[in-house]
């Protein structure tokens, strides 16, 4: 990543937010589909914010994660100060 580039993490748009949470939830259904396999109960499993370094959740609202039915997954969300992770990512990427 380059010196332009960490700044504009914080704020992708929406088609990112999709992009992610189709990874999130083929992550779920992943492991849903390994639980089956083993005879499992469905663990619980955690998907990351899609936005904002992981702090958004907002995109979940209206599209909930689907696979295994939704059913024993926590929505993570990464509180942080976005202007020290950019200059930490800054002095990193020099």
């Amino acid at each position: 990543m380059n010196r332009l580039a960490a700044p504009l993490m914080q704020s992708l748009p929406i088609p990112y937010a999709c992009q992610v949470w189709k990874a999130m939830n083929a992550a779920v259904a992943a492991v849903r589909e390994e639980e089956a396999v083993l005879g499992l109960p469905p663990h619980i499993v955690t998907v990351q914010g899609t936005r904002s370094w992981a702090r958004s959740l907002s995109y979940y609202l209206s599209n909930p994660i689907t696979a295994g039915g939704g059913k024993n997954v926590v929505y993570e969300t990464h509180p942080c100060e976005c202007r020290v992770l950019r200059a930490v990512c800054l002095r990193a990427c020099v």
